[in-house]
């Protein structure tokens, strides 16, 4: 159970420290609504 903690820890502050990147997601959102509207 403590390395599963740690683990989430761990992930929750290098997130927090370096960041994300809205451009990776907006990019990756803007591509999934594109293949759905066209037609196949």
């Amino acid at each position: 159970m403590l390395p599963i903690a740690a683990w989430e820890f761990s992930v929750g502050v290098y997130l927090t420290v370096k960041g994300f990147k809205p451009a990776a997601v907006a990019a990756l959102t803007s591509t999934d609504r594109d293949s759905e509207l066209s037609p196949a």
